[in-house]
């Protein structure tokens, strides 16, 4: 399994050692050994979860200065996807999981401690919250977001913790026409919209790279309700 993962991930031009791979392994049995109690993933047999999470998730990486240490935020981490991936195979930098459901944070933490990944930190929170603290809001050099929500109001919760100049991959460029708006009024400029395919034919997927060019103006993020009532 451990040559399969490494051998699908060379042909993406990703790079990562054994060692790291075989951590991520135990990440996967850790999941699916606990998937039960936290509810954590549909996907259960071996290879489409390394396909759809850890090949998924790593794709990041070639988008992220491998040199450079960074903070990191991960908005709507849910089972540690795509942060815990990236954790493990790039430790300089420092990544924060901000996931809102508790039984979710309760998995990462014990998995982050099992795991030995001390350059992870745990946040029980939401994003729109998150965003309006001194603490968190501009202040990370790169936000990763899955699917978690439609572009526009996946745009509008992740800004705001975006430092001017910093990075913004989400995971969801098919759709773009439709936040032009959103990218405009939250300061961020599109960078590239990168396609590919998952091994196995298991799916397109997109990878919408975007620049903070500046500050994001005080009223946002709103609340989600009015996110989802009024989307940018």
């Amino acid at each position: 399994m451990v040559e399969y993962l490494l051998k699908e991930l060379k042909k993406m031009q990703i790079e990562l050692s054994y060692d790291k791979a075989q951590l991520l392994l135990r990440f996967m049995q850790l999941v699916l050994t606990e998937n039960e109690k936290y509810n954590l993933t549909a996907i259960k047999e071996p290879k489409e979860f390394m396909i759809k999470h850890f090949i998924d998730s790593l794709s990041l990486l070639l988008f992220l200065d491998q040199k450079k240490p960074s903070k990191l935020a991960d908005v709507g981490s849910g089972a540690g996807f795509p942060g815990i991936p990236l954790a493990v195979a790039n430790e300089k930098n420092h990544y924060t999981l901000i996931e809102a459901t508790k039984k979710k944070t309760d998995f990462l933490a014990m998995a982050t401690e099992e795991l030995v990944l001390s350059n992870v930190k745990i946040i029980q929170g939401r994003a729109e919250e998150l965003g309006r603290e001194e603490a968190h809001r501009e202040s990370y050099d790169i936000v990763v977001a899955r699917a978690v929500a439609p572009l526009p109001i996946l745009l509008e919760l992740c800004a705001p913790l975006l430092a001017v100049g910093g990075t913004l991959l989400a995971m969801k460029g098919n759709v773009i026409e439709e936040a032009s708006t959103a990218m405009n009024l939250l300061g961020l400029k599109t960078e590239k919209n990168y396609a590919f395919s998952l091994p196995e034919a298991q799916g397109e997927r997109r990878i919408l790279v975007l620049r903070k060019e500046r500050n994001t103006p005080s009223k946002y993020p709103r609340s989600y309700g009015q996110m989802k009532k009024n989307p940018l």
